[in-house]
């Protein structure tokens, strides 16, 4: 079969769907100057498994690399702002690191990436969407997080574990609801309030460890 690489030169400030489910593309580099790789640019394309991104990219759209099941991982420049819904959703990704640059992550960014165990979250992070860890079995929170906000993990059926960081002051609504799996948890002495719902629907939750 062709191997496809797809050059996006110089003037062009961002992608396009030229290779929305192309199946032999496997290799992308993205010059110097774009700043959006746009909704939908290579969903589909099943058969990538490089992609070069510039600093120049501030934004990630909406299902960038969904099903780009043969790409297992990518590095995230300190560019980057916001990471749109769907974006990695069903792909190969393996391993991730978010940089502190990105302060917004749309719904369902990981979903069904099932290759993907384990993942950093920042505090740079100020609004994520729901269902963004869908399918992690183990979570790490930096340990200058300051709250667990709204929904943060809401349906992470897999999550087996989670440590909360000492920075932590508060655990919002919803937080861990339908966490079905999780069935452990300590709250650090720093935690002085924890909302409504924040555990409901946790099924296998038997232990909560509270400061003394």
């Amino acid at each position: 079969p062709v191997i496809k690489v797809a050059n996006f030169i110089t003037g062009i400030q961002r992608t396009d769907k030229t290779f929305k489910n192309d199946k032999q593309l496997y290799s992308v580099i993205l010059d110097s100057g774009i700043k959006i790789i746009s909704p939908d640019s290579f969903q589909g394309c099943s058969s990538l498994t490089k992609i070069i991104i510039p600093l120049s990219v501030i934004v990630i759209g909406d299902n960038a690399f969904m099903e780009c099941k043969s790409l297992v991982d990518i590095n995230i420049p300190p560019s980057v702002t916001t990471i749109g819904e769907f974006a990695f959703c069903e792909s190969g990704i393996r391993e991730i690191n978010i940089p502190y640059s990105v302060t917004e992550i749309g719904n369902a960014v990981f979903y069904k990436s099932t290759s993907l165990k384990e993942i950093c979250i920042l505090p740079s992070i100020k609004k994520f969407g729901k269902n963004v860890f869908y399918g992690l079995e183990s979570i790490k929170l930096q340990d200058d997080l300051y709250s667990i906000m709204n929904s943060m993990f809401s349906q992470c059926k897999a999550l087996k574990c989670i440590s909360i960081p000492s920075s932590v002051v508060s655990i919002d609504s919803h937080a861990f609801q339908g966490c079905s799996n999780l069935t452990e948890i300590s709250i650090p002495s720093s935690v002085e309030k924890i909302r409504n719902f924040a555990f409901y629907e946790c099924e296998s939750l038997k232990k909560i460890l509270l400061p003394s």
